[in-house]
């Protein structure tokens, strides 16, 4: 979790004998609360995201039970949607809502010396006889090069597995900016937008810098970590130069790109630093579909987009999302099964030209603050996301049946799982992931393709 770990760097820089300890999430419950009996802590934070809220629910309670008195401060991006569900439904104590790392240092130091009142601190809330309180919002930190280098000497890379799809190792990713500018109606992204400026970004010289730093750890690739590496194209080409000046020919990246805002220029400085690999957000090929979702591109850029970047030999790795909602003129509007074929249809089209290399492949999820999760809400179409390890269909579509969308998340997830397959720089995670679809597909197949009476078909 980066964001935990910019936030032990902030605290180290500026609380002395501070002990941080930092629990991944693998381990089961049981050993999860004997860990922390060893550590014995004297505060207790978790950051976690919407669709594992109900696994962090119970993580709270079991903590909670074994240290009655031990203060519980939740972060990311489920705290900061829903600040006051987190505070009814478990025991904690604080959730921060948006950027962590001043609110967490003032929480630090109330609990540490309390000269201040939890209602002094900004950006937070909390329970107080019963009720939530909220706090003033928490402005964001505007300059990226204030904070000190993200604290790798904390970190044993051989812990993790690294990128599922991968060109070299040991790898791991980075981050080069804060936010994103843009307002898709399916996004969540509530702790960049709590404050403004939405998006910041890292000066070119201190990610130059951490790429050094890395590099002389042995990393070989690095993901880089920005919602958008061009939503500043002049920075992003700014930040190419400087990571070219390190003339490292065996260090590769891979990135996530917006569709519209591409130049030979960048994508030659792109292809100058070894970017093997970019991530698209296309979410649809259906102009109407992308036009509701206030995606800002066209399909015709989008071929664009991914002709220039096969010319220059970088794959592309196509984030597709089926089944969008929005709202137009006080009205609830749907992505419609034929839209959904002609996707499926086009990105095998694409597949084919060499246009495209890889595929994610989702039903459009409505998440909590995102816009799309209010308009769900609103016309009355939400429904459970996540129940124990298998996501559900999580949108009622007025006239679309829930068998019709899960016939066709088989049939993108089976292509996903070809296209996969087929290509040779998939790491052991992937071909993991590879299996754990095959395995689900086929449960999935029984269970909705199965014949619903006694009758021969």
């Amino acid at each position: 979790n980066m964001g935990v770990f910019y936030i032990f760097g902030y605290l180290r820089e500026n609380i002395d004998n501070l002990d941080l300890v930092y629990l991944r999430g693998d381990l089961d419950l049981d050993s999860y609360i004997k860990r922390l009996r060893e550590i014995n802590p004297d505060i207790y934070g978790i950051s976690f995201a919407s669709w594992v809220s109900d696994i962090a629910y119970k993580t709270i309670e079991a903590v909670k039970s074994a240290f009655p008195n031990i203060p519980i401060i939740c972060g990311g991006t489920h705290p900061t949607s829903l600040p006051e569900e987190v505070l009814t439904k478990t025991k904690a104590d604080i959730c921060v809502i948006g950027e962590g790392e001043l609110t967490v240092l003032d929480i630090v130091k109330y609990f540490q010396d309390g000269n201040k009142q939890l209602s002094q601190i900004n950006g937070i809330a909390y329970k107080k006889n019963g009720f939530t309180k909220f706090t003033p919002p928490r402005e964001h930190i505007k300059n990226l090069g204030s904070l000190t280098l993200f604290p790798w000497d904390m970190i044993d890379i051989n812990e993790y597995e690294g990128l599922g799809y991968c060109k070299a190792t040991p790898n791991t990713a980075m981050l080069f900016s804060r936010g994103c500018p843009y307002n898709c109606i399916y996004c969540s992204n509530p702790v960049w937008r709590s404050s403004k400026p939405w998006l910041r970004l890292r000066p070119p010289a201190d990610i130059q810098k951490e790429v050094k730093l890395l590099y002389e750890k042995g990393i070989r690739e690095i993901w880089i970590r920005a919602d958008e590496f061009n939503s500043d194209l002049n920075w992003a080409l700014e930040v190419c130069k400087a990571i070219s000046k390190l003339n490292y020919k065996d260090l590769y990246f891979e990135c996530n790109l917006r569709a519209d805002k591409i130049t030979e220029e960048f994508v030659k400085a792109l292809k100058g630093i070894n970017v093997y690999m970019v991530n698209l957000g296309i979410e649809s090929l259906n102009q109407r579909v992308l036009d509701g979702i206030r995606k800002g591109v066209t399909v015709e850029k989008i071929i664009d987009t991914c002709t220039m970047l096969k010319n220059y030999e970088i794959d592309v790795y196509a984030w597709l999302m089926y089944y969008q909602i929005w709202e137009e003129d006080g009205k609830l509007c749907w992505e419609t099964p034929d839209e959904v074929e002609n996707t499926l249809r086009t990105t095998k089209k694409f597949y084919k030209k060499g246009l495209i290399d890889l595929i994610s492949w989702q039903v459009a999820t409505p998440i909590p603050g995102a816009e799309m999760f209010e308009i769900a809400k609103k016309y009355g179409c939400l429904s459970e996301p996540y129940q124990g390890n298998v996501w559900k269909i999580s949108t009622s579509i007025p006239g679309i049946k829930e068998r019709q969308m899960h016939i066709h998340r088989i049939k993108g997830m089976l292509l996903q799982a070809y296209m996969a397959y087929k290509k040779e720089r998939v790491g052991w995670a992937a071909r993991h992931n590879i299996l754990d679809r095959a395995c689900y597909l086929t449960d999935a197949a029984v269970q909705i393709l199965r014949p619903r009476s006694s009758k021969k078909v």
